[in-house]
Protein backbone atom coordinates (compact mmCIF):
# COMPACT_ATOMS: atom_id res chain seq x y z
CA UNK A 1 0.00 0.00 0.00
CA UNK A 2 1.62 3.58 1.01
CA UNK A 3 4.64 2.92 1.93
CA UNK A 4 5.84 5.70 3.65
CA UNK A 5 2.46 6.87 4.87
CA UNK A 6 2.96 3.40 7.02
CA UNK A 7 5.74 5.26 8.81
CA UNK A 8 4.35 8.15 9.37
CA UNK A 9 1.84 7.97 12.13
CA UNK A 10 2.07 11.59 12.70
CA UNK A 11 1.97 12.95 9.52
CA UNK A 12 -0.85 15.00 9.63
CA UNK A 13 -0.13 18.00 12.18
CA UNK A 14 4.12 17.77 10.84
CA UNK A 15 3.66 18.72 7.23
CA UNK A 16 3.08 21.89 5.38
CA UNK A 17 -0.31 21.96 3.31
CA UNK A 18 -0.47 22.98 -0.12
CA UNK A 19 -3.59 24.31 -2.41
CA UNK A 20 -5.40 21.84 -4.93
CA UNK A 21 -7.09 23.49 -8.15
CA UNK A 22 -7.16 20.43 -10.36
CA UNK A 23 -8.58 17.78 -8.07
CA UNK A 24 -12.22 16.86 -6.72
CA UNK A 25 -10.65 18.14 -3.57
CA UNK A 26 -8.03 19.89 -1.34
CA UNK A 27 -9.07 18.16 1.79
CA UNK A 28 -6.22 16.02 3.30
CA UNK A 29 -8.54 13.91 4.87
CA UNK A 30 -8.98 12.17 1.64
CA UNK A 31 -6.37 10.81 2.10
CA UNK A 32 -7.81 7.69 4.27
CA UNK A 33 -9.39 4.94 2.95
CA UNK A 34 -10.97 5.57 -0.65
CA UNK A 35 -11.14 9.30 0.16
CA UNK A 36 -13.52 11.71 1.17
CA UNK A 37 -16.77 10.40 0.36
CA UNK A 38 -19.31 12.85 -1.64
CA UNK A 39 -22.09 14.72 -0.09
CA UNK A 40 -23.67 16.65 -2.99
CA UNK A 41 -26.55 14.92 -4.75
CA UNK A 42 -29.35 15.84 -7.39
CA UNK A 43 -31.96 17.91 -6.86
CA UNK A 44 -33.02 20.56 -3.70
CA UNK A 45 -31.97 18.21 -1.28
CA UNK A 46 -28.43 19.77 -1.86
CA UNK A 47 -30.20 22.82 0.41
CA UNK A 48 -31.84 20.86 3.10
CA UNK A 49 -28.74 19.78 4.85
CA UNK A 50 -28.55 16.97 2.63
CA UNK A 51 -31.98 15.07 3.96
CA UNK A 52 -34.97 14.32 2.20
CA UNK A 53 -35.44 10.38 2.15
CA UNK A 54 -39.16 10.73 2.86
CA UNK A 55 -39.27 13.67 0.30
CA UNK A 56 -41.27 12.31 -3.10
CA UNK A 57 -40.67 13.15 -6.60
CA UNK A 58 -43.53 15.02 -8.00
CA UNK A 59 -40.83 18.24 -9.18
CA UNK A 60 -36.94 17.00 -8.41
CA UNK A 61 -35.19 13.85 -8.70
CA UNK A 62 -34.59 12.45 -5.12
CA UNK A 63 -32.51 9.47 -5.45
CA UNK A 64 -31.77 8.77 -1.70
CA UNK A 65 -34.32 7.14 -1.78
CA UNK A 66 -35.53 4.25 -4.63
CA UNK A 67 -39.03 4.37 -3.36
CA UNK A 68 -39.46 8.17 -4.32
CA UNK A 69 -39.10 7.13 -7.82
CA UNK A 70 -42.66 5.59 -7.29
CA UNK A 71 -44.29 8.88 -6.85
CA UNK A 72 -42.74 10.51 -10.05
CA UNK A 73 -46.06 11.85 -11.72
CA UNK A 74 -46.98 9.78 -14.60
CA UNK A 75 -45.65 10.59 -18.39
CA UNK A 76 -43.13 12.64 -16.46
CA UNK A 77 -39.39 12.73 -17.76
CA UNK A 78 -36.91 14.94 -15.20
CA UNK A 79 -33.45 15.61 -15.83
CA UNK A 80 -31.11 17.31 -14.03
CA UNK A 81 -27.05 18.35 -14.04
CA UNK A 82 -24.78 20.21 -11.65
CA UNK A 83 -21.76 21.05 -10.81
CA UNK A 84 -20.39 21.97 -6.74
CA UNK A 85 -17.15 23.86 -5.37
CA UNK A 86 -15.67 24.63 -2.34
CA UNK A 87 -13.42 27.27 -1.06
CA UNK A 88 -10.88 25.75 2.37
CA UNK A 89 -8.70 26.81 4.64
CA UNK A 90 -7.00 24.41 6.55
CA UNK A 91 -5.37 24.79 10.07
CA UNK A 92 -2.71 23.20 12.30
CA UNK A 93 -0.17 24.12 14.33
CA UNK A 94 1.99 25.33 11.97
CA UNK A 95 -0.10 28.25 10.35
CA UNK A 96 -2.86 27.70 7.47
CA UNK A 97 -3.32 27.21 3.71
CA UNK A 98 -5.81 28.20 1.36
CA UNK A 99 -7.59 25.67 -1.15
CA UNK A 100 -10.15 25.93 -4.05
CA UNK A 101 -11.54 23.41 -5.77
CA UNK A 102 -14.77 22.99 -8.91
CA UNK A 103 -15.83 19.79 -9.93
CA UNK A 104 -18.45 18.40 -11.36
CA UNK A 105 -21.44 16.92 -8.81
CA UNK A 106 -24.41 14.95 -10.84
CA UNK A 107 -25.64 13.77 -13.91
CA UNK A 108 -29.50 11.71 -13.65
CA UNK A 109 -32.44 11.31 -15.13
CA UNK A 110 -35.87 9.49 -14.41
CA UNK A 111 -39.23 8.90 -15.46
CA UNK A 112 -42.70 7.32 -14.36
CA UNK A 113 -43.43 3.77 -16.00
CA UNK A 114 -46.98 4.10 -15.17
CA UNK A 115 -48.94 5.80 -12.45
CA UNK A 116 -47.68 2.98 -10.11
CA UNK A 117 -44.02 2.92 -10.58
CA UNK A 118 -40.85 4.83 -11.83
CA UNK A 119 -37.24 4.45 -12.55
CA UNK A 120 -34.21 6.39 -12.70
CA UNK A 121 -30.18 6.11 -13.54
CA UNK A 122 -27.68 8.56 -11.27
CA UNK A 123 -24.27 9.36 -11.98
CA UNK A 124 -21.93 11.35 -9.19
CA UNK A 125 -18.94 11.31 -7.43
CA UNK A 126 -18.68 8.47 -4.80
CA UNK A 127 -15.38 9.62 -3.27
CA UNK A 128 -12.76 12.45 -3.56
CA UNK A 129 -9.04 12.56 -3.74
CA UNK A 130 -6.87 15.09 -3.99
CA UNK A 131 -3.86 15.90 -1.53
CA UNK A 132 -0.49 17.19 -1.69
CA UNK A 133 1.54 16.86 1.64
CA UNK A 134 4.87 17.84 2.20
CA UNK A 135 7.68 17.59 4.15
CA UNK A 136 6.89 14.11 5.72
CA UNK A 137 10.62 13.36 7.49
CA UNK A 138 11.09 9.82 9.20
CA UNK A 139 14.14 7.56 10.21
CA UNK A 140 16.44 5.18 7.74
CA UNK A 141 16.13 1.70 8.96
CA UNK A 142 19.26 -0.12 10.24
CA UNK A 143 21.09 3.41 10.03
CA UNK A 144 21.10 6.79 11.65
CA UNK A 145 20.10 9.10 8.59
CA UNK A 146 16.69 10.20 8.28
CA UNK A 147 14.73 10.85 5.13
CA UNK A 148 12.28 13.43 3.70
CA UNK A 149 9.34 12.34 1.54
CA UNK A 150 6.31 14.15 -0.40
CA UNK A 151 3.18 12.70 -0.63
CA UNK A 152 0.61 13.44 -3.42
CA UNK A 153 -2.77 11.49 -4.34
CA UNK A 154 -5.80 12.59 -6.98
CA UNK A 155 -8.67 10.55 -8.44
CA UNK A 156 -11.67 9.13 -6.78
CA UNK A 157 -14.41 6.51 -7.24
CA UNK A 158 -17.64 7.40 -9.01
CA UNK A 159 -21.11 5.72 -8.38
CA UNK A 160 -23.28 4.63 -10.87
CA UNK A 161 -26.55 4.25 -9.70
CA UNK A 162 -30.29 2.36 -11.25
CA UNK A 163 -33.50 2.99 -8.52
CA UNK A 164 -36.46 1.36 -9.30
CA UNK A 165 -39.80 2.59 -7.44
CA UNK A 166 -43.36 1.24 -7.22
CA UNK A 167 -46.64 1.80 -5.21
CA UNK A 168 -48.12 -1.05 -2.72
CA UNK A 169 -51.70 1.29 -2.19
CA UNK A 170 -52.44 4.73 -1.72
CA UNK A 171 -49.98 5.53 1.02
CA UNK A 172 -46.96 2.80 0.63
CA UNK A 173 -43.92 2.77 -1.68
CA UNK A 174 -41.03 0.11 -1.86
CA UNK A 175 -37.90 0.98 -3.96
CA UNK A 176 -34.86 -1.05 -4.68
CA UNK A 177 -31.33 0.58 -6.12
CA UNK A 178 -27.94 -0.84 -7.27
CA UNK A 179 -25.00 1.10 -7.13
CA UNK A 180 -21.84 -0.05 -8.59
CA UNK A 181 -18.82 1.82 -7.80
CA UNK A 182 -15.82 2.47 -10.24
CA UNK A 183 -12.76 4.16 -10.44
CA UNK A 184 -9.20 4.82 -9.61
CA UNK A 185 -7.07 6.41 -6.79
CA UNK A 186 -3.25 7.66 -7.98
CA UNK A 187 -0.62 8.30 -5.48
CA UNK A 188 2.77 9.47 -6.20
CA UNK A 189 5.75 9.37 -3.56
CA UNK A 190 9.02 11.29 -3.96
CA UNK A 191 11.71 10.55 -1.18
CA UNK A 192 15.02 12.17 -0.69
CA UNK A 193 17.88 10.95 1.01
CA UNK A 194 20.71 13.59 0.49
CA UNK A 195 21.20 13.83 -2.84
CA UNK A 196 19.31 10.29 -3.90
CA UNK A 197 15.79 10.28 -5.15
CA UNK A 198 13.20 7.18 -4.97
CA UNK A 199 9.83 7.61 -6.36
CA UNK A 200 7.12 5.34 -6.30
CA UNK A 201 3.61 5.30 -8.29
CA UNK A 202 0.95 3.39 -7.19
CA UNK A 203 -2.35 3.30 -8.91
CA UNK A 204 -5.59 1.92 -7.45
CA UNK A 205 -8.19 0.75 -9.65
CA UNK A 206 -11.77 -0.19 -7.66
CA UNK A 207 -14.69 -1.42 -8.79
CA UNK A 208 -17.99 -3.13 -6.86
CA UNK A 209 -21.60 -3.25 -6.63
CA UNK A 210 -24.09 -2.29 -3.45
CA UNK A 211 -27.60 -2.66 -3.00
CA UNK A 212 -30.31 -0.54 -1.60
CA UNK A 213 -33.97 -0.73 -0.15
CA UNK A 214 -36.25 1.65 0.37
CA UNK A 215 -39.57 2.84 2.04
CA UNK A 216 -42.17 5.27 2.13
CA UNK A 217 -45.08 5.76 4.28
CA UNK A 218 -47.72 8.27 4.47
CA UNK A 219 -49.37 9.02 7.47
CA UNK A 220 -52.35 11.43 6.95
CA UNK A 221 -52.10 14.28 4.11
CA UNK A 222 -49.61 16.20 6.50
CA UNK A 223 -46.68 13.37 7.40
CA UNK A 224 -44.09 11.18 5.73
CA UNK A 225 -41.94 8.64 6.76
CA UNK A 226 -39.27 6.78 5.44
CA UNK A 227 -36.56 4.49 5.38
CA UNK A 228 -33.28 3.08 3.40
CA UNK A 229 -30.94 0.04 3.95
CA UNK A 230 -27.79 0.16 2.27
CA UNK A 231 -25.93 -3.33 2.23
CA UNK A 232 -22.52 -4.41 3.43
CA UNK A 233 -20.57 -4.51 0.32
CA UNK A 234 -16.75 -5.71 -0.50
CA UNK A 235 -15.14 -3.29 -3.39
CA UNK A 236 -12.56 -5.92 -5.20
CA UNK A 237 -9.19 -3.20 -6.37
CA UNK A 238 -5.80 -4.61 -8.38
CA UNK A 239 -3.20 -1.69 -8.34
CA UNK A 240 0.06 -0.89 -10.52
CA UNK A 241 3.16 0.03 -8.77
CA UNK A 242 6.39 1.76 -10.50
CA UNK A 243 9.30 1.78 -8.42
CA UNK A 244 12.89 3.75 -9.13
CA UNK A 245 15.96 5.05 -7.60
CA UNK A 246 18.23 8.03 -8.82
CA UNK A 247 21.56 7.60 -7.14
CA UNK A 248 24.63 9.56 -8.49
CA UNK A 249 22.49 10.52 -11.48
CA UNK A 250 22.13 6.82 -12.55
CA UNK A 251 18.13 6.11 -12.13
CA UNK A 252 17.46 1.93 -11.50
CA UNK A 253 14.12 0.61 -11.91
CA UNK A 254 13.12 -1.51 -8.97
CA UNK A 255 9.45 -2.66 -9.74
CA UNK A 256 6.81 -2.56 -11.99
CA UNK A 257 3.70 -4.87 -11.33
CA UNK A 258 0.63 -4.32 -13.07
CA UNK A 259 -3.09 -6.24 -11.83
CA UNK A 260 -1.14 -6.98 -8.48
CA UNK A 261 -4.46 -8.06 -6.48
CA UNK A 262 -5.10 -6.14 -3.18
CA UNK A 263 -7.20 -6.80 -0.35
CA UNK A 264 -11.05 -5.69 -0.80
CA UNK A 265 -12.36 -2.76 0.90
CA UNK A 266 -15.60 -3.09 2.70
CA UNK A 267 -18.36 -0.78 3.32
CA UNK A 268 -20.60 -0.92 6.33
CA UNK A 269 -24.10 -1.63 6.51
CA UNK A 270 -26.25 1.84 6.51
CA UNK A 271 -29.36 2.49 7.98
CA UNK A 272 -31.40 5.75 7.20
CA UNK A 273 -34.45 6.81 8.76
CA UNK A 274 -36.28 10.26 8.24
CA UNK A 275 -39.43 11.92 8.16
CA UNK A 276 -41.14 15.18 6.17
CA UNK A 277 -43.84 17.17 7.16
CA UNK A 278 -46.04 19.11 4.77
CA UNK A 279 -47.70 22.25 6.70
CA UNK A 280 -49.45 23.33 4.05
CA UNK A 281 -48.76 24.00 -0.07
CA UNK A 282 -46.29 26.48 1.06
CA UNK A 283 -43.90 24.95 3.76
CA UNK A 284 -42.59 21.73 4.80
CA UNK A 285 -39.42 20.56 6.93
CA UNK A 286 -37.74 17.17 6.83
CA UNK A 287 -35.28 15.42 9.28
CA UNK A 288 -32.95 12.04 8.79
CA UNK A 289 -30.74 10.23 10.69
CA UNK A 290 -28.62 7.62 9.55
CA UNK A 291 -26.24 5.06 11.07
CA UNK A 292 -23.04 3.41 9.48
CA UNK A 293 -21.55 0.55 11.02
CA UNK A 294 -18.18 0.41 10.78
CA UNK A 295 -17.09 -1.34 13.70
CA UNK A 296 -18.47 -4.56 12.05
CA UNK A 297 -15.94 -4.23 8.98
CA UNK A 298 -13.05 -3.80 11.38
CA UNK A 299 -11.66 -1.71 8.82
CA UNK A 300 -8.23 0.10 9.68
CA UNK A 301 -6.16 2.85 8.09
CA UNK A 302 -2.55 3.52 8.48
CA UNK A 303 -3.17 6.50 10.47
CA UNK A 304 -6.57 5.72 11.81
CA UNK A 305 -9.72 2.96 12.69
CA UNK A 306 -12.95 3.57 11.24
CA UNK A 307 -16.18 3.86 13.59
CA UNK A 308 -19.30 3.93 13.65
CA UNK A 309 -20.50 6.59 12.25
CA UNK A 310 -24.32 9.29 13.50
CA UNK A 311 -25.60 11.93 11.08
CA UNK A 312 -28.20 13.81 11.68
CA UNK A 313 -29.77 16.58 9.66
CA UNK A 314 -32.85 18.92 8.98
CA UNK A 315 -33.93 20.89 6.22
CA UNK A 316 -36.90 22.87 5.52
CA UNK A 317 -38.37 24.66 2.06
CA UNK A 318 -40.71 27.79 1.89
CA UNK A 319 -42.34 29.05 -1.34
CA UNK A 320 -45.22 31.22 -0.98
CA UNK A 321 -48.22 30.55 -3.84
CA UNK A 322 -46.94 27.91 -6.52
CA UNK A 323 -50.07 28.70 -8.93
CA UNK A 324 -49.83 32.21 -8.53
CA UNK A 325 -48.74 34.23 -11.51
CA UNK A 326 -46.16 36.23 -10.39
CA UNK A 327 -42.42 34.70 -10.98
CA UNK A 328 -41.35 35.69 -7.28
CA UNK A 329 -44.07 33.61 -5.83
CA UNK A 330 -42.94 30.36 -7.63
CA UNK A 331 -39.33 30.97 -5.60
CA UNK A 332 -38.48 28.47 -3.26
CA UNK A 333 -36.29 29.13 -0.38
CA UNK A 334 -34.11 26.33 1.43
CA UNK A 335 -32.51 26.27 4.62
CA UNK A 336 -30.39 23.00 6.25
CA UNK A 337 -27.71 21.84 8.54
CA UNK A 338 -26.27 19.04 9.46
CA UNK A 339 -23.91 16.94 11.91
CA UNK A 340 -21.97 13.76 11.63
CA UNK A 341 -19.44 12.75 14.63
CA UNK A 342 -17.37 11.24 12.07
CA UNK A 343 -16.23 7.53 10.18
CA UNK A 344 -12.42 7.66 11.58
CA UNK A 345 -10.56 8.03 14.87
CA UNK A 346 -7.11 8.87 14.76
CA UNK A 347 -5.72 8.05 17.57
CA UNK A 348 -9.17 7.78 19.09
CA UNK A 349 -9.74 11.35 18.25
CA UNK A 350 -13.16 11.50 15.58
CA UNK A 351 -13.08 13.56 12.66
CA UNK A 352 -16.36 15.48 13.17
CA UNK A 353 -18.08 17.39 10.94
CA UNK A 354 -20.78 20.26 10.98
CA UNK A 355 -22.38 22.26 7.96
CA UNK A 356 -25.50 24.80 7.75
CA UNK A 357 -26.81 25.44 4.07
CA UNK A 358 -28.79 27.65 2.04
CA UNK A 359 -30.32 27.39 -1.28
CA UNK A 360 -33.19 28.69 -3.90
CA UNK A 361 -34.91 27.27 -6.99
CA UNK A 362 -35.73 29.57 -9.46
CA UNK A 363 -37.98 28.58 -11.91
CA UNK A 364 -37.21 27.95 -15.54
CA UNK A 365 -40.26 29.86 -17.55
CA UNK A 366 -42.50 27.59 -18.78
CA UNK A 367 -45.46 25.13 -18.40
CA UNK A 368 -43.41 22.44 -16.51
CA UNK A 369 -41.44 22.63 -13.28
CA UNK A 370 -37.91 22.77 -14.50
CA UNK A 371 -35.77 25.15 -12.37
CA UNK A 372 -31.97 26.51 -11.65
CA UNK A 373 -31.66 25.58 -7.62
CA UNK A 374 -28.39 27.27 -6.25
CA UNK A 375 -26.68 25.96 -2.64
CA UNK A 376 -23.88 27.83 -0.82
CA UNK A 377 -22.74 26.14 2.36
CA UNK A 378 -20.38 26.47 4.93
CA UNK A 379 -18.51 24.56 7.78
CA UNK A 380 -16.26 23.04 9.93
CA UNK A 381 -14.35 19.20 9.26
CA UNK A 382 -11.84 18.20 12.12
CA UNK A 383 -9.84 19.78 14.71
CA UNK A 384 -6.85 21.40 15.39
CA UNK A 385 -4.41 18.71 17.18
CA UNK A 386 -1.13 17.08 17.60
CA UNK A 387 -2.78 14.95 15.07
CA UNK A 388 -5.51 16.64 12.97
CA UNK A 389 -6.10 19.12 10.68
CA UNK A 390 -9.43 21.69 11.09
CA UNK A 391 -10.73 22.65 7.92
CA UNK A 392 -13.09 25.08 7.56
CA UNK A 393 -15.01 24.92 4.42
CA UNK A 394 -17.48 27.27 1.99
CA UNK A 395 -19.34 24.95 -0.52
CA UNK A 396 -21.02 26.54 -3.27
CA UNK A 397 -23.79 24.22 -5.69
CA UNK A 398 -26.18 24.33 -9.04
CA UNK A 399 -28.25 22.21 -10.58
CA UNK A 400 -30.25 22.29 -13.55
CA UNK A 401 -33.38 20.69 -13.47
CA UNK A 402 -35.59 20.15 -16.30
CA UNK A 403 -39.07 18.45 -16.26
CA UNK A 404 -40.84 17.58 -19.34
CA UNK A 405 -44.35 15.59 -20.15
CA UNK A 406 -44.50 12.31 -22.38
CA UNK A 407 -46.84 11.58 -24.77
CA UNK A 408 -49.31 14.56 -23.94
CA UNK A 409 -51.07 16.19 -27.54
CA UNK A 410 -50.86 19.69 -28.38
CA UNK A 411 -54.26 20.80 -29.19
CA UNK A 412 -54.56 23.64 -31.67
CA UNK A 413 -57.56 26.15 -32.24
Amino acid sequence: MRFTIKAAAVLLFCVRLHAQTNNQTGSPYSLFGLGRLNEAAPGKTNAMGETGIALPMTTEINNLNPAAYATIPEKSFMFDLGGKGEATTFSNSDGGQDATTFSFSNIAFAFALSNKDGIGATLLPYSDVGYNITGITGDIEGSDGTYTSDVSGTGGLSNFTLNYGRKLGSRFNVGLGVNYLFGKIQEDEFATVGNDLLVVNEKNYYRGFRFVAGAQGKFGKKFTSAMTVKLPASIKGTKDITAYKVVDLIQTNLESSVDVPMESFKLPLEVTVGGYYKFNDSFGITADYKRSFWNSVNMEDHIGRFVDQDFFGFGMEYMRNKSQYYYYDKIRLRAGMNFDNGYLAVNDKRITNYKAVFGIGLPIPGRTASMINLTYGFGQRGAISETLVKENYRTFSFNIVLQDIWFVKKKYD
